[in-house]
């Protein structure tokens, strides 16, 4: 990041994760029973998928290209993911690929904290494998690492 600009864009459909796996294919939207957003940010964001809007934090209501996090956040703070609920999904996904975007914004152009980091997290009813989890998870998603047997 230059002292020109307080953020940044990412897009990619590499950020989805099944089970602690890339995901490499597409997805029966009708499968997918938990969709979670999972990131780790300094300053703030605004995430879409499939061009939608998701998620904010720290961000102006309209964010520009220059736009400026509303907010600063402590470094060790932003190192630590947040997880934001997308369930249900239904109407976020597509078949086939699908696209998140990340606006990043900084508090101010010369701030060199600038962190994005971002994951989506998704778990089907889809297929015949069983899956056991390596960490129990209680009171939240299990979307941790998981061991697959075929039944």
């Amino acid at each position: 990041m230059t002292d020109d600009n307080s953020g940044g864009w990412l897009s990619s459909d590499d950020a989805f994760t099944d089970f602690g796996e890339k995901v490499r294919r597409g997805y029966d939207p009708e499968t997918v029973d938990l969709l979670t957003l999972r990131i780790e940010y300094n300053d703030g964001f605004v995430a879409y998928l499939n061009g939608g809007e998701i998620a904010r934090r720290n961000a102006p209501a309209d964010p520009l290209w220059n736009a400026t996090a509303t907010a600063s956040r402590a470094l060790p703070q932003s190192t630590v993911p947040e997880s934001i609920s997308l369930t249900p999904p239904a109407g976020l996904l597509r078949a086939g690929a699908n696209v998140l975007a990340i606006h990043g914004l900084n508090v101010n152009a010369g701030d060199q904290t600038f962190r994005i980091f971002p994951e989506i997290i998704l778990a089907t009813s889809a297929g015949s494998a069983m899956h056991q989890i390596e960490t129990p998870t209680p009171g939240a998603p299990n979307c941790g690492v998981f061991h697959v047997s075929n039944v």
